[in-house]
């Protein structure tokens, strides 16, 4: 295992007040010839964050998209989180955009908690995907769903596999707007695989809203297997 360290020149915002993290440093490990960047704080994860989203404001894409991660301990994201990684940038015919993450997320087994997001499009923690691989960790926190397509996980992957996640989220849905909301993936269309996943947390809908709510998947899918809702 060789160890590269790499200085991200680039500003996390994070807190009520908008705090600004300048030059956040992340550590990189190469696995079977894979290079992954090593996740071991929630400020880790919004600097990896912003490194795979890149230029928010930028006309053309910007970002690491096929960037790697694992996480190498249990992180907490309390007042940190801003933005998913993979910016919804499709249409809502289910085509995936070009900002969509696609690359590598191994957890490694350890949790994430204190996500407390708020979602007017695609996801939570991730947001779109494109033959992505999200695999191996639990998530606690909140997710309000205020139109689209949300989840707590992942909105929208598309040809990807999403296996051994475990969300102990709280998931809101008050929007009539909103609608493929599941606990784990939002709108599973696109080829996806979903494996060993499971839904402990709650799903709360409000009157009025549209349709195709789930505990583990809200809408559609294939390759569904050995999953479980636990939640209410």
């Amino acid at each position: 295992m060789k160890q590269k360290f790499y200085s991200l020149f680039l500003t996390a915002l994070f807190g009520i007040w908008g705090t600004q993290v300048g030059a956040q440093e992340l550590t990189t490990t190469e696995i079977d010839g894979v290079t992954y960047y090593e996740i071991g704080s929630g400020a880790d994860l919004v600097a990896f964050a912003n490194l795979v989203n890149g230029d928010l404001d930028a006309e053309e894409p910007s970002g690491q998209y096929n960037a790697n991660a694992i996480l190498t301990a249990d992180i907490t994201l309390t007042d940190l989180w801003e933005n998913p990684i993979g910016i919804i940038s499709g249409t809502d015919n289910g085509d995936i955009g070009p900002r969509a993450f696609t690359g590598i997320f191994d957890g490694q087994g350890h949790k994430i908690i204190g996500l407390d997001a708020e979602s007017g499009g695609h996801g939570g923690l991730f947001g779109d995907a494109n033959g992505a691989t999200i695999k191996d960790f639990s998530i606690w926190g909140k997710l309000q769903v205020n139109g689209g397509h949300g989840s707590g996980v992942i909105g929208y992957p598309g040809n990807s596999t999403i296996s051994g996640v475990h969300s102990y989220l709280e998931v809101s849905v008050p929007d009539a707007g909103a609608a493929h909301v599941g606990g784990v993936v939002g709108s599973a269309r696109g080829g996806n695989t979903i494996t060993g996943c499971t839904f402990n947390g709650t799903l709360t809908v409000g009157e009025g809203c549209a349709d195709c709510f789930g505990g583990v998947v809200g809408y559609g899918g294939d390759n569904i297997l050995f999953c479980a809702n636990y939640g209410t």
